[in-house]
């Protein structure tokens, strides 16, 4: 893989000193998350261990998150972030961090009532980590919210779910989530959503428990979908980077969750909170462990490194931009793009799926 454009260090634009040193330590196994099934690490996680994602994208963000959640640890005071995780979501939740990277961050609170936006705790936040980060990365204001536990839980079908914006909150709380402060209350958030999918609610509950939280995925998966159509009237937006996030990040977030679903045998609430704390990229290489096709890793080490490639992209300076008016380059990582969704496909509607559970991807 060639190397992404660089700026040099204290340049408008500069990339950040962590993403020009790839980092040699060792990494961190991910075995024990999976303790509660008798797991071990398979051929695909230990492909996706070695992979340049893991060894220099990943490893970097890593370091990076390490170091915010010393910044947020030291900008307050023990009793202002009680009962209170705050977390980040999009790339810097995927490990996925770039100089390009925006830095969503949401709160989730316990008992029944969020605590808002205005917090005292807020703007130390912020301040501290736009300071540490510099300005090229994008904090979004519209994130800074909190959510109570419980009603993310309790919101999951309703029409709030909609208007608190509490049915994207708790998909990214899910699906691409790094906790920043008090790791014991994001993990019991976590768990919280993960038991609510799995009450006996659903009309095919009884022989399929999962359909309810599957029902939920493809939801939002569709609510992206529609959002980027919704976001190409006009014709004046960047909409190719928007395209190319949704072909490559956003299908391997949503269907990495799915295709673990439709693998895992009597999948549960202990099954989604284990998914829950591993990126994107182990939840695809957990569920090709699970299939346990090894004819299947030259496939998956070519997804790598398409993945790895858009990663790269998005790493250049005024990418958006870039893709709007270069054409060619434009249209080889759509191209790319559409192998990958291939692949993702490929795994949706292969042999290794039991046929029953996939009818519920369409019926």
């Amino acid at each position: 893989m060639g190397a992404s454009s660089r700026n040099r260090k204290g340049e408008k634009g500069a990339t950040p000193e962590f993403l020009l040193n790839p980092i040699k330590n060792e990494l961190v196994v991910y075995t024990g998350l999976f303790a509660n099934r008798g797991e071990i690490m398979g051929i695909f996680l230990e492909a996706l261990q070695g992979h340049i994602v893991t060894t220099t994208v990943v490893a970097m963000s890593e370091t990076l998150l390490t170091e915010l959640r010393q910044l947020v640890e030291q900008s307050s005071s023990a009793d202002e972030f009680r009962g209170i995780a705050i977390y980040v979501v999009g790339s810097f939740g995927r490990k996925e961090i770039g100089p390009n990277s925006d830095l969503d961050i949401y709160s989730v609170s316990q008992g029944d009532s969020g605590v808002g936006s205005g917090n005292s705790f807020f703007p130390t936040v912020i301040a501290n980590l736009k300071s540490h980060l510099g300005g090229d990365f994008v904090i979004d204001p519209k994130c800074l919210q909190n959510f109570s536990r419980n009603k993310l839980a309790q919101s999951i079908g309703t029409s709030r779910d909609d208007y608190e914006n509490s049915f994207t909150a708790r998909m990214l709380l899910l699906l691409e989530s790094q906790a920043l402060i008090n790791e014991n209350d994001y993990s019991l958030s976590i768990d919280t959503l993960a038991s609510s999918y799995f009450l006996n609610r659903s009309f095919r509950s009884n022989h399929f428990p999962s359909v309810f939280l599957l029902d939920d995925l493809e939801r939002y998966w569709k609510t992206l979908c529609v959002n980027y159509e919704i976001s190409s009237y006009g014709g004046t937006r960047p909409l190719a980077l928007k395209s190319l996030c949704l072909r490559f990040s956003r299908a391997l977030t949503v269907f990495s969750t799915i295709l673990n679903i439709l693998v895992t045998k009597d999948f549960n609430e202990t099954d989604l909170f284990s998914l829950a704390r591993l990126t994107p990229l182990q939840r695809l290489a957990k569920a090709m462990d699970q299939i346990n096709d090894a004819s299947l890793l030259g496939k998956f080490e070519e997804a790598l490194d398409l993945y790895h490639s858009f990663l790269l992209l998005k790493q250049r300076p005024d990418i958006a931009q870039v893709l709007e008016v270069n054409s060619e380059l434009r249209e080889d990582y759509l191209s790319r793009g559409d192998r990958f969704t291939d692949f993702l496909f490929g795994l949706l509607s292969g042999i290794h799926i039991d046929s029953k559970m996939r009818k519920h991807l369409f019926l």
